[in-house]
């Protein structure tokens, strides 16, 4: 899923269920990032919800608040994302998409203190930089959205398909690097999708 080739994360999902049928949440937690990712935000929440009683993992939490957003939820999204914690203390992906959503929502002083907070922080994955770029992008700060999306392509969610449907993207979509940016995922991504075939 992390190339956006969602259809076949998905079988490939339903073959592991077929070789061992034990519940597993880490299946069902790939299967809300397909429906997240590939823009079934309604699906993607119920699943999220269903999950929930079974299992503590933030990532859950994570695409919950997500996927709340993006049906138009925005208030259930800043406080679900809030509430994600990892080892007591605020899980620092959710707390980056909650970054993005404030920018978008005009809360540009809570997006900047949190940005600092993050940036200032141990951790860092790819999810937590493709959010600080969607939060730069929100603010208005071309330079720093690309580096940052960029850093998340070359550490590992070169995922096409969402660079080209998050509307947290929209304001600099139309940019020159930006279009440049998803011309050359693009161009990858048809090649991932040539090799599955």
């Amino acid at each position: 899923y992390h190339l956006g080739l969602f259809d076949e994360a998905t079988d490939e999902g339903r073959l592991a269920r077929a070789l061992n049928p034990s519940p597993n949440v880490e299946l069902d937690r790939l299967e809300v990032a397909a429906q997240l990712f590939g823009g079934h935000f309604g699906r993607a929440a119920e699943q999220a919800a269903a999950l929930l009683p079974r299992t503590d993992a933030p990532a859950i939490r994570h695409y919950l608040g997500l996927a709340r957003y993006y049906a138009g939820d925005a208030n259930t999204a800043r406080e679900v994302l809030a509430s994600a914690t990892r080892g007591g203390r605020p899980d620092v992906r959710a707390q980056s998409s909650l970054a993005s959503i404030e920018a978008a929502l005009g809360m540009q002083r809570e997006a900047r203190e949190r940005i600092r907070s993050i940036v200032r922080g141990a951790y860092m994955d790819h999810h937590v930089a493709y959010s600080l770029g969607a939060a730069y992008a929100q603010l208005g700060n071309l330079e720093e959205s690309l580096t940052w999306l960029q850093r998340a392509i070359d550490s590992g969610f070169p995922c096409y398909p969402w660079f080209e449907r998050d509307t947290l993207l929209d304001p600099i979509r139309r940019k020159p690097g930006f279009v440049q940016l998803l011309g050359r995922l693009r161009d990858a991504h048809e090649h991932a999708r040539r090799r599955t075939q």
